[in-house]
């Protein structure tokens, strides 16, 4: 697991997608799984991504020069989170809308 990326993250920004958005709102549980997934994200545990892509991860937060992708599985669901190379950004939307 990397060092992780929570101090890298001042002044980024949060976003997610609209169905993401709509389902934390009636949803509690869901919602509690998100801010899990996000926990984890920011101490570098990238999830269910292959060895090779955490490699990438790993190295992209050291270097600052390349995007963060990670996956987790909220149920029968799965949920991307992936910022972006600047780190201006931070995207949470389910894989299928990648």
């Amino acid at each position: 697991m990397s060092a992780g990326i929570e101090g890298t993250y001042k002044g980024s920004s949060l976003f997610s997608t609209k169905a993401i958005s709509e389902r934390c709102k009636c949803d509690k549980e869901f919602h509690a799984a998100i801010q899990n997934c996000l926990a984890r994200y920011y101490s570098g545990d990238w999830g269910d991504v292959e060895a090779d892509d955490k490699a990438l991860n790993d190295s992209a937060v050291k270097n600052k020069d390349d995007r963060i992708v990670a996956e987790y599985e909220i149920g029968c669901r799965r949920i991307m989170i992936i910022t972006e190379e600047d780190l201006s950004h931070t995207t949470i939307l389910y894989a299928n809308e990648y």
